[in-house]
């Protein structure tokens, strides 16, 4: 079950950060069902993150080289809180990503039918 709050939240994070690291292409987000879990995507053409940083990415306070070295500014705490109100939703968030290339954050969490 998605708590809308939270979901805006993630989603104004997420999102927020792919528009902020892109110069260059674009951002694509989708909505997927895949069996009993729904699935969102943000892609982005930004910066990308290097995958010594890729898991680090997730905790408090915590900025990759490539965009701390930016004049792009943050506190570091957006993905940790959007990680952790993906989890208290009993779904998970992970990231690929090639520098210089751009990232893809996804989310997944567990779809209720709501027809029954």
């Amino acid at each position: 079950m998605i708590d809308r709050s939270m979901m805006e939240i993630v989603l104004m994070n997420i999102v927020g950060n792919a528009l902020k690291y892109t110069k260059v292409g674009g951002v694509h987000l989708a909505l997927i069902r895949k069996q009993a879990d729904v699935q969102i995507l943000v892609k982005d053409t930004g910066l990308g993150i290097a995958e010594k940083d890729s898991e680090r990415i997730f905790e408090p306070f915590f900025q990759s080289i490539e965009s701390s070295e930016s004049t792009i500014e943050g506190s570091g705490l957006g993905l940790s809180i959007s990680k952790h109100y993906v989890e208290q939703m009993h779904g998970r968030i992970w990231l690929t990503s090639e520098l210089g290339v751009g990232s893809t954050f996804t989310i997944s969490i567990k779809a209720i039918d709501q027809s029954r």
